[in-house]
């Protein structure tokens, strides 16, 4: 998606993408609980409770957040994100 030339001539910018080395876990744990609600988030590497808390956190302080889950998606989850319609324009009209 970065290195599409279309995008890249809409949306020029130098994107850091951090990887985690081969031997680090960054997730709260291996092998974390899966989701335990019928049809809910699949990712047994980080459960979507942390995600879900932070969204509330961030609602209750009057933040404008919008929080998407994809249920039975595993732990790629941004190749869905990705996808999502306008989510580069959304991404490049954000400002602090």
């Amino acid at each position: 998606m970065f290195t599409n030339p279309v995008n890249r001539t809409k949306y020029p910018c130098m994107a850091i993408f951090p990887q985690c080395p081969q031997e680090i876990w960054w997730a709260g744990g291996i092998n974390a609980p899966a989701e335990t609600e019928a049809g809910k988030d699949a990712d047994i590497v980080v459960p979507a409770d942390g995600s879900r808390q932070a969204f509330n956190i961030l609602k209750e302080a009057g933040g404008e957040v919008e929080y998407i889950e994809y249920p039975g998606v595993e732990h790629n989850s941004w190749d869905y994100a990705f996808r999502e319609k306008d989510f580069l324009f959304w991404l490049f009209s954000q400002s602090k």
